[in-house]
């Protein structure tokens, strides 16, 4: 259960660090603004590390922290690669889409993010 906490506070840190840095410069010419955004996804791949290191029983109960993880760093992604830094964000979503195929309850259609 305290797992649990720990994965919601961690998620809704990385959540309000992308909003106030893509609010304060929605265009992302600063850099610090992608490495910012760069340190979120770092965040967000210890996150799902930090689940997969517990036993599988207490993984099934954390699905939803690596589905709202994924979910979050294709959000930034997605910003980051509209703003000319693609490269920024390959590693930590290649390591997150290897965490999603490992649950099984992800697999199923209407679960996949499109």
């Amino acid at each position: 259960r305290t797992v649990g906490l720990v994965a919601r506070f961690m998620l809704g840190r990385c959540m309000a660090l992308y909003q106030t840095t893509s609010c304060r410069d929605p265009t992302c010419r600063r850099e610090d603004t992608a490495e910012a955004l760069r340190d979120v996804l770092r965040d967000l791949v210890s996150i799902v590390k930090f689940i997969n290191e517990w036993d599988i029983s207490l993984r099934e109960e954390l699905y939803w922290a690596i589905y709202n993880t994924s979910i979050l760093a294709l959000r930034i992604a997605r910003f980051l690669r509209l703003h000319g830094f693609p490269s920024f964000c390959v590693q930590a979503l290649d390591w997150l889409m290897q965490s999603i195929n490992a649950c099984l309850p992800m697999m199923a259609v209407h679960m996949v993010p499109l």
